[in-house]
C-alpha cells in the first residue's frame, strides 16, 4: 500500500495548496489591499481573544490597515 507522500496530488489539492501559499505570501505583504480578494464581504475576524470583532471586510481593512500593517 502506497503512502500519502506517494500519491499523486489532486487538483483540488494542488489548487489548495496554491491559495494558502499565495494568501500566506499576501499576509506577508502586509497590505490590506492584497488580502481584499481573499475576504468575504460579510466576514468575521477577531484578531485575538479580548479583542472586539471585526465584521464585515470593510471594517477589517479599516482595523488592520491602521493597526496591523503600518509601519
Amino acid at each position: 500500500m502506497a503512502s500519502a507522500a506517494e500519491l499523486p496530488k489532486t487538483e483540488l489539492e494542488i489548487a489548495n495548496e496554491t491559495l494558502v501559499t499565495e494568501f500566506c505570501h499576501d499576509w506577508s505583504l502586509r497590505d490590506v489591499a492584497a488580502l481584499r480578494p481573499y475576504l468575504a464581504t460579510d466576514l468575521l475576524y477577531q484578531i485575538a481573544p479580548g479583542q472586539p470583532l471585526i465584521e464585515s471586510r470593510d471594517e477589517f481593512d479599516r482595523r488592520m490597515g491602521a493597526q496591523q500593517f503600518v509601519g
